[in-house]
């Protein structure tokens, strides 16, 4: 990833049967240099979806949910938080589709 526009930053993962998994909260984050991590692909296969979100503010509540909601099939509860709290210009939002199978 390049170009993060503001300091906080938390990235997940919604699997294809709706399974969050927590991938990092910006611990690795130099505002100088490109992000990247490495990514073992397991089950379940299929369609996923990374989600990032960037934010001038602390995410420390977007950390806790994760970290509550981590490798649980509760896709809706991340839903409904994006609704509440990802809006206005201080928090950027993307999302990249990753298709996955069992090699």
């Amino acid at each position: 990833m390049r170009g993060l526009k503001h300091p906080s930053f938390v990235l997940f993962n919604i699997a294809g049967d709706g399974t969050v998994q927590f991938l990092d909260n910006g611990s690795n984050l130099r505002p100088d240099a490109p992000f990247s991590m490495r990514v073992e692909v397991a089950p379940p296969f299929g369609a996923d979806h990374a989600v990032i979100i960037n934010a001038a503010r602390p995410l420390r509540d977007w950390v806790g949910l994760l970290s509550r909601l981590d490798k649980q099939r509760n896709c809706r509860a991340v839903s409904e938080a994006l609704e509440r709290e990802v809006a206005g210009p201080d928090v950027l939002f993307g999302m990249q589709g990753i298709f996955t199978v069992e090699s």
